[in-house]
């Protein structure tokens, strides 16, 4: 079978296993001897062996299987060699998805994969279709879910077997790979800023959204920030209801009075943390409006995923920023892992975000801030 070599070249190493599949002499379902074995029999650094089966497991020669080892793939599914992002809705005003991200799933593919975009435009039904359609023309699916509570297009797919990790949001009641920002993390941090800055009464204002992971995360981290200071966040959340944000003139008057009657409380708030960009946009707009100056009569923090500038003063506010070449990058590594050991366990990955505090002082200070 194999032969002795006088190389710790990985490539090598690969080519001749490659050969040794292609020739027929390792069969499809084969096991490949343990790492140890063939840097023995090949007489090479483990190293090198370890290398060149991670390189034919990317071309899709061979898989490792939990109980099994590393076996050469079957030849009834053949590497398509393309990958797919399914969207929950494209906005050019938002920079979604985000040529970050898209970077950094294109930087771990490299140039062995085509990577595919498509649209669910916010329709569970759409996204069933598109998963079933993109099953057949691709390797495997990055997904940011619709609706994270209405899974069951994406429960039976796994069940098949067909790859998929999930992005920014986990599916309620289905084990499938994941790659989110801590939110909770974000969120505890920022509102933790807030009480060193002096806050006392901090407000919560969001989305109802209760099956979306992120949102649940984002309301836990903000609770326990208050309640290790011994402050009570008990009375200090307001929702907007979902599906409201569509009229942004309803919506903004919404925020409005709800911003006023919570300032005008016997216990007036300081702070507001909000759950995602279309409220703190709308809060600054209706502070401004209330005749507020953010940071100094009104203290705003936000989840910022679009482009800074959809809030007016930026500077002013405390913004928790995704790393999104990071999320591209990690879930693109954990969807070829995936491909690649189909038995491997499911795993979550969290990737911390950026808070970027508030600063007033100049102009010059927001300049250099978006240049960076």
């Amino acid at each position: 079978m194999l032969n002795n070599m006088a190389t710790s070249n990985w490539r090598e190493i690969a080519a001749q296993i490659e050969q040794e599949i292609q020739s027929g002499r390792l069969t499809p379902g084969a096991r490949l001897p343990s790492g140890d074995q063939l840097a023995k029999s090949l007489g090479v650094n483990r190293n090198a062996v370890h290398r060149a089966v991670e390189e034919l497991q990317r071309r899709g020669l061979v898989v490792r299987r939990q109980g099994s080892g590393t076996i050469v793939a079957t030849s009834d599914s053949p590497r398509k060699h393309r990958i797919a992002l399914l969207v929950d809705g494209y906005s050019a005003a938002h920079n979604f998805p985000s040529g970050d991200l898209l970077r950094g799933i294109q930087d771990r593919l490299g140039d062995q994969s085509t990577l595919t975009i498509a649209d669910s435009k916010h329709d569970v039904v759409i996204e069933a279709r598109q998963l079933k359609k993109l099953t057949l023309e691709t390797d495997g699916v990055l997904i940011y879910m619709a609706a994270p509570d209405q899974s069951q297009a994406l429960e039976a797919i796994l069940a098949e077997g067909f790859p998929i990790v999930a992005i920014d949001r986990a599916p309620i009641g289905v084990a499938v790979d994941s790659v989110m920002t801590d939110n909770f993390k974000a969120a505890y941090e920022v509102v933790k800023k807030f009480i060193e800055d002096g806050h006392r009464n901090i407000g919560f204002m969001g989305i109802h959204k209760p099956n979306y992971s992120s949102v649940s995360e984002r309301l836990a981290g903000y609770e326990a920030a208050l309640t290790e200071a011994g402050l009570s966040p008990k009375g200090r959340s307001r929702w907007m209801p979902d599906g409201m944000s569509g009229s942004m003139a309803i919506f903004g008057q919404l925020v409005r009075d709800t911003l006023f009657a919570m300032k005008h409380e016997d216990d007036p708030i300081t702070a507001i943390f909000a759950d995602e960009d279309i409220v703190g946009s709308a809060l600054m707009v209706a502070s401004e409006q209330l005749g507020m100056r953010t940071p100094q009569d009104f203290a705003l923090a936000t989840f910022n995923d679009w482009h800074p500038m959809t809030f007016r003063t930026p500077w002013t506010i405390h913004r928790i920023v995704q790393r999104k070449y990071e999320l591209g990058f990690t879930s693109a590594s954990l969807l070829l892992d995936r491909i690649n050991q189909p038995a491997k366990p499911i795993e979550t990955v969290r990737i911390d975000a950026d808070i970027i505090l508030a600063d007033t002082s100049t102009e010059e200070a927001y300049v250099s801030l978006t240049i960076k």
